[in-house]
């Protein structure tokens, strides 16, 4: 089915009901648009967190766990057994016991860390078999045995002098140093008790992601020209961006007073700060897993829609109507569900008063106010907007919503701004605020009676390079003060 601008309307507002089996019929067309094997397995993702999780599935599935666990079985008896020759041949065995049970401590537990810290990731959507208590008991056993093992050799002065002793004794040590890789083995059994049996034999696979991009460019070539009336705003990019790229970037920045401050990925052009569920992520330019995108692809995929256009072009209009990302590696998709809500302003950017402006079914939400990303507690209804909570706003962004939900005349006559300037376009107000450079405001009155007779007033936000209030209302309109001087007489 080809979708048209009127249905791209529909699923950039939110209003279109995500639909499992053409999805999935979308995702495994456009595997055949580059001759690509259908995956065996679509993990559907219900948001940008799911996905995240995902794809750390997909690249460390449970074979290649499960050659880690061998690894370290292997690992742990060779050096267990080292470990035991090593005590044997040296003067460090039969020091006192404040020693050996520091001794045997500190190995037992770097023995334990061998099998308890590698994660363990699960698809979305497959409840965890996990049994927290009973690995903390195992856990326990294992690191007494690792502990008393090492105790013994410590403390006793080393191996055995007979060979069938010694001999015993070293087996006992091969078979204490699988105990870590035993571990890791138990926690996966138990993380993996209700995964199917097709993702459990699971193998690493590569990103195809490149060569499905080169495919889908190729086939809108020849429509890059054709222009179609929707239009995605900006803003609603690089919500979609810093929502995706999210849960991909290291959590390694500093931490705020109102939440923690994290990288955003994508989109070099863009430096601004957003918050995401509270916390403000910065965007450096860092690259993100390869996809296809659907949201971003909303304006050509019209045109393929508009167009009736067949073959592969269609095929990949249709994929981005359906998912909101997908990330596709050889052997398994990952493909992230559109979002559940989704608020604009009537320019189309991003706006909610009350709650967020977009959301995700995995918890992820973004907060937004006339395309500018907000905390929640901005336009959190039930938190009053004082002069004081303003002044005491230190990121600017965030300040300049928090004046619009004031009011920017009450808050410029309140704050006790200053007249600098008028002419019989208006009058030009400044208030200094600490630090940074001054708000600019420029007020003018409409001519244009009211129903009741009145002539109602407008405060207009204007850059503090303004100097009349002539230029202040021209720079609203793109103009300079001479062009709006033509504009105006004529």
């Amino acid at each position: 089915m080809v979708h048209n601008v009127k249905a791209w309307r529909e699923r950039l507002a939110g209003r279109v009901k995500f639909d499992l089996p053409p999805a999935e019929a979308a995702v495994r067309r456009a595997y055949k648009a580059n001759s690509l094997a259908e995956p065996s397995e679509i993990l559907w993702a219900n948001g940008p967190s799911d996905a995240a999780q995902a794809i750390a599935f997909v690249q460390n599935p449970p074979r290649r766990l499960n050659r880690m666990a061998l690894a370290i079985l292997i690992f742990g008896a060779t050096a267990s057994v080292g470990l035991a020759l090593a005590l044997d041949d040296s003067a460090v065995a039969a020091r006192p016991p404040a020693t050996a049970v520091l001794w045997s401590t500190v190995l037992a537990g770097f023995g334990l860390a061998l099998g308890g810290l590698p994660k363990l990731p699960l698809p979305p959507g497959v409840p965890s078999g996990s049994h927290p208590a009973k690995l903390i008991l195992v856990g326990a056993v294992i690191f007494v045995a690792l502990a008393g093992w090492v105790l013994g050799l410590l403390h006793l002065g080393g191996l055995p002098a007979e060979p069938v002793g010694r001999g015993v004794a070293l087996a006992v040590a091969a078979l204490v140093g699988t105990l870590p890789g035993v571990f890791l083995r138990v926690r996966m059994r138990s993380a993996y008790a209700h995964l199917p049996q097709a993702l459990r034999k699971l193998t690493p696979s590569t990103t195809v992601a490149v060569r499905l991009q080169r495919v889908q460019e190729n086939a809108w070539a020849s429509f890059q020209r054709t222009t179609v009336d929707l239009r995605v705003d900006d803003t609603l990019i690089h919500a979609y961006r810093a929502a995706h790229g999210q849960p991909f970037i290291p959590r390694h920045a500093f931490l705020l007073d109102s939440g923690r401050t994290i990288q955003v990925a994508q989109d070099t052009s863009w430096t601004g700060s957003i918050w995401i569920g509270g916390g403000v992520w910065r965007n450096p330019g860092i690259g993100v897993t390869p996809h296809l995108d659907g949201i971003e692809s909303a304006a050509q995929a019209a045109v393929v829609g508009e167009t009736s256009a067949p073959g592969m072009a269609a095929t990949f209009a249709e994929l981005a109507f359906h998912v909101d990302r997908l990330y596709p590696f050889a052997a398994i998709a990952v493909a992230v569900r559109p979002a559940t809500t989704i608020a604009l302003d009537p320019e189309g950017r991003p706006h909610a008063e009350n709650g967020p402006a977009l959301a995700w079914a995995d918890g992820t939400r973004l907060y937004a106010w006339h395309g500018q990303l907000v905390s929640p507690e901005v336009i959190d209804p039930d938190r009053p907007v004082t002069l004081s909570r303003i002044h005491a706003e230190a990121d600017p962004a965030q300040r300049r919503v928090l004046i619009q939900r004031y009011g920017l005349g009450r808050y410029c006559v309140e704050a006790g701004a200053s007249e600098i300037q008028h002419d019989d376009c208006g009058r030009l107000y400044r208030l200094r605020q600490g630090l940074g450079e001054p708000l600019m405001a420029v007020r003018v009155v409409n001519h244009t009676p009211e129903p009741d007779g009145s002539l109602r007033e407008f405060w207009l936000r204007v850059p503090p390079t303004a100097t009349t209030a002539r230029q202040a209302v021209a720079w609203t309109f793109d103009l300079s003060a001479e062009e709006y001087n033509l504009v105006a007489q004529s």
